[in-house]
């Protein structure tokens, strides 16, 4: 399967994920739930959710990995700009002070220059952390 999927050209990140340990003896099941947290797979059981934060968390990080983490300061009066990098932003924290609002966000790669075009000092690496 894995060699089709590579034919197909579908590099994306995988998890390999250990279902049905709840059917394990409980020490053996302990163990592979101490591995969830070393990236050699993950251990769940559907039936009992053992485990399932932990390939909740993995897929959060897989699906995040790329992303870029900045920092917009806007004017508290700005609505349309806040609406808009809460559309496609993920806020991380948010700071309202005497009119103005700090906004630390997470984008993916891909939305760079959309943010780029809407808020011109981000192109010119004003907030941008990687």
């Amino acid at each position: 399967m894995l060699a089709v999927l590579e034919e197909l050209g579908a590099d994306r990140p995988m998890l390999e994920v250990l279902n049905k340990i709840d059917l394990l003896e409980p020490g053996q099941r302990k163990g592979l739930l101490s591995r969830n947290t070393r990236g050699e797979g993950i251990a769940v059981s559907a039936l009992t959710g053992e485990g399932v934060p932990a390939l909740l968390a993995a897929f959060e990080a897989a699906v995040t990995r790329d992303n870029i983490t900045l920092t917009l300061k806007l004017d508290a009066a700005d609505g349309g700009a806040l609406a808009f990098a809460y559309r496609h932003a993920q806020v991380l924290e948010r700071r309202d002070r005497a009119g103005k609002i700090s906004l630390s966000l997470r984008i993916h790669p891909d939305d760079l220059g959309r943010f780029e075009n809407r808020f011109p000092k981000l192109g010119q690496g004003v907030g941008r952390q990687t």
